[in-house]
């Protein structure tokens, strides 16, 4: 009997092992491995990417490196020529091999670049004549978001508040009051968000953290342009913005930044081509005194606004009688190339795709500084090409069509997801995986197993997978989970929300570096990403050989 057993268990070993072997799903995990995810982190957030700005010859660096990877892997690309995908009508300036097939979707953006030559002035009617106040650029305004186009105008101005509107609390900033053609001048902010402990500062305070804050501000403006206005012109009433212009010659006091020069802005502005000048207004932000000398003589006093709004929660809009803004805004454009890259593991239903997707673009290199990017988004495109190589390995044939997908220009403007989304394969996207910044830790996470899942709210599914895999595969992850109806974010995810496709996406923490100079690869934790990475890749081909989704 001694010698029986040692027997038995080697034959039980010898089965498990060849079990696990004749076992698809262990042969994908088996291909994810942390050597591997380090390697690839390690050389795309390398200095050698020049930190892959969109436009630049970094990002070109990269995009030929993911097409190799997924060329090494064995994907077919995902680009077909014979449908123009991704290109202009070239009628017959030259012919197209049917067979051309390519990793890179290419398309236009439009590239326009920092100016100083921009001019506000206040023109004020005086009886008889009219006094014209000029402002200088960086002394008493600046952009919050510049025009795409070169602009000259003298225009009307309406005050519209803080150019809100608020359906559930019966608030419209724009209530009776037109500013078609016309500059809206509106307040940062919302009613009593300088009394915390108002009745309205409840009301109206925005949940999310400063980002989600930004992007209403930001969101406004947008309704501005869509409302006709011709530009905006924004006012910090808390703080006075001309503190961000004074020089000081020799430090800065940025924690990332210290120099002789000011700390590296963005050196451009892109954007998708389009047959009209929609979506190119400008917004500037002013400084107290030049708010004030729009409003001197109009019976309008932005301290007694922002009480009144506070305390009755109602609009105090009007148009700024006998004043008119001239403005000067310059800009120097011109057309680069872009491109997203795909590749595909064809289903045997094509007409049904999954999406993989991250952008693998980042800020570039500004004054010497290499903005790496490794969090941001290095981490993402990596799970990207980790979880292609996860599938090929399987060597099974998933029943729908997978495509992997690098983005280009989301830090310009989520640019290269919605160009996909615009211009999408043939078949119907069922759902679509999103991954950005899974590589670090947040404060609140010493163990460095926490992370996030944010996902359509109708498709409980994706939960109810999620969950599976990270128990029955030990992963370890702590992951919180988000439904949300329409999932928003700072994210590719985006384009696909815009187009009712159910998505879900993982984050693994906010952290100090974010969109900084020190984003290295170094400060990664390679162990959760790596999990997060396979509880992606198990929920992909679970999604992708279900036999209904969702």
């Amino acid at each position: 009997m001694k010698k029986i057993l040692p027997l038995l268990l080697l034959i039980f070993a010898v089965i498990s092992t060849t079990h696990a072997q004749d076992d698809p799903l262990l042969k994908g995990l088996d291909a994810i491995s942390e050597q591997a995810v380090k390697a690839q982190l390690d050389f795309l957030a390398s200095d050698w990417m020049e930190g892959r700005e969109t436009g630049e010859k970094g990002i070109d660096m990269a995009a030929d490196y993911i097409a190799s990877m997924f060329q090494v892997y064995g994907l077919q690309p995902g680009e077909n020529t014979k449908k123009h995908f991704g290109r202009a009508d070239l009628y017959d300036m030259r012919s197209i091999n049917a067979s051309a097939n390519s990793y890179f979707q290419e398309f236009a953006l439009m590239r326009s670049s920092q100016s100083d030559d921009h001019a506000l002035a206040v023109i004020t009617g005086t009886g008889g004549g009219k006094k014209i106040t000029h402002f200088g650029y960086k002394n008493d305004f600046t952009f919050a978001r510049q025009p795409v186009i070169s602009q000259e105008g003298e225009f009307s101005v309406v005050f519209a508040g803080y150019g809100l509107v608020n359906e559930e609390q019966h608030y419209d900033d724009y209530k009776g009051i037109n500013v078609k053609g016309k500059v809206v001048l509106r307040l940062v902010g919302y009613p009593g968000h300088r009394d915390t402990t108002s009745e309205a500062y409840h009301k109206f305070h925005p949940a999310g953290n400063e980002w989600t804050k930004y992007r209403d501000e930001m969101d406004r403006n947008n309704l501005a342009m869509t409302k006709g206005a011709v530009a905006v012109i924004m006012v910090y009433t808390v703080k006075d913005i001309t503190q961000r212009f004074a020089v000081n010659v020799f430090r800065y006091n940025y924690d990332d930044y210290e120099g002789d020069v000011p700390k590296p802005a963005a050196k451009s502005r892109i954007f998708l081509p389009d047959d009209t000048l929609t979506g190119c207004i400008p917004a500037f932000v002013a400084s107290l005194r030049m708010a004030n000398e729009l409003t001197a003589g109009t019976k309008i006093s932005l301290e007694a606004f922002e009480r009144q709004a506070c305390e009755t929660m109602k609009p105090g809009s009007k148009d700024l009688s006998n004043k008119k803004i001239w403005l000067r805004s310059t800009v120097n454009t011109e057309v680069i190339k872009a491109k997203n890259i795909l590749g595909m593991i064809e289903g045997e239903n094509p007409n049904e795709v999954v999406i993989v997707g991250g952008h693998y673009d980042h800020l570039g290199k500004h004054n010497g500084y290499i903005y790496n990017g490794s969090d941001d988004n290095a981490s993402g495109t990596v799970a990207v090409m980790t979880i292609a190589r996860a599938c090929m390995a399987m060597g099974v044939k998933p029943r729908r069509t997978i495509i992997f997908a690098a983005w280009t220009a989301e830090e310009k403007g989520l640019f290269g997801s919605e160009y996909f989304a615009d211009h999408p394969p043939a078949g119907k996207i069922v759902s679509y995986l999103n991954y950005d910044m899974i590589s670090r830790n947040a404060k609140d996470d010493p163990a460095g197993v926490n992370c996030s899942m944010t996902y359509t709210q109708r498709c409980k599914v994706l939960e109810d997978i999620s969950r599976k895999y990270n128990e029955q595969y030990a992963l370890g992850l702590q992951v919180k989970y988000k439904p949300r109806e329409k999932p928003s974010g700072g994210s590719d995810h985006n384009a696909f929300v815009k187009k009712d496709i159910p998505i879900f996406y993982y984050m693994a923490g906010g952290h100090e570096d974010y969109h900084k100079p020190q984003d290295h690869s170094s400060k990664a934790n390679i162990a959760k990403m790596t999990n997060i990475i396979r509880l992606g890749f198990l929920g992909v081909w679970d999604i992708a050989n279900r036999e209904v989704f969702p």
